[in-house]
């Protein structure tokens, strides 16, 4: 299987790092022209290697941020393809979860993407051509203590692809939801322990944690100009999790 993406133009949010960067490297690494975005000012040193790609600052809790981002993508004459990866985990029983978590996942998790599938769907269907990819978790299908804000928020994102799969569809654009299991990356290491990652290394069937490469290699093909027909799903990427 050959990828080839000369000549086109991607955006991945969250591709700083974790299953962003890995996304973003893959894209790099097969010719597309990538602009990533992660919430820090500075750009991360690793894109130097990569002369097709840009970095902006975008942080979904700063309504300036967003405006100035959003700005900037319709500005933009191309767009073929929105990888919206950009998360946030906050875990708190449901007794104790403040209002302020809980409206902070939500425009992270799902306003944000919603927002920029807003802003570039026009520019892909005047292409007539686009792919888009949201990606979700497992916690959209699978309930775990203390994660109410990101199973409801992941869960939302996978009715919003829905819905973007079936308007978007006659104009040739593409809208999938990747959804992975447990990953290793550095967000898994701060909000899990090991004893925590241990047992969700049990939990697979193929007894172990993904690597960010992984997904990647997923997501290459959901966005690549061979998926043709797969639209409004959601894929899920556990290692054997939930089918148990």
């Amino acid at each position: 299987m050959q990828f080839d993406f000369s000549g086109k133009v991607a955006i991945v949010t969250g591709g700083n790092r974790g299953i962003g960067r890995a996304i973003s490297e893959a894209l790099l690494s097969h010719e597309a022209e990538a602009l990533i975005t992660g919430t820090h000012e500075d750009a991360p040193e690793w894109i130097a290697q990569y002369p097709r790609c840009q970095y902006a600052q975008l942080n979904f809790l700063d309504p300036n941020s967003v405006a100035r981002f959003l700005s900037t993508i319709e500005k933009r004459p191309q767009v073929d393809i929105l990888v919206n990866n950009a998360g946030m985990y906050i875990r708190n029983p449901i007794e104790v979860t403040a209002d302020e978590d809980w409206q902070q996942m939500l425009a992270v998790n799902l306003t944000g993407p919603m927002q920029l599938i807003r802003v570039v769907a026009p520019k892909m269907c005047a292409q007539k051509r686009g792919w888009i990819l949201n990606t979700s978790s497992i916690a959209a299908f699978v309930a775990r203590p203390g994660g109410a804000g990101y199973s409801v928020t992941k869960a939302g994102l996978l009715g919003l692809t829905r819905v973007a799969a079936m308007e978007l569809a006659r104009e040739g654009v593409l809208v999938n939801a990747l959804c992975p299991g447990v990953t290793q990356t550095d967000m898994v290491d701060r909000v899990l322990s090991p004893e925590q990652k241990e047992q969700f290394r049990r939990e697979s069937a193929l007894q172990r944690l993904a690597t960010p490469e992984e997904i990647a290699n997923i997501a290459l093909f959901l966005v690549s100009s061979l998926n043709t027909y797969i639209t409004g799903q959601a894929i899920v990427a556990d290692g054997g999790t939930i089918i148990q």
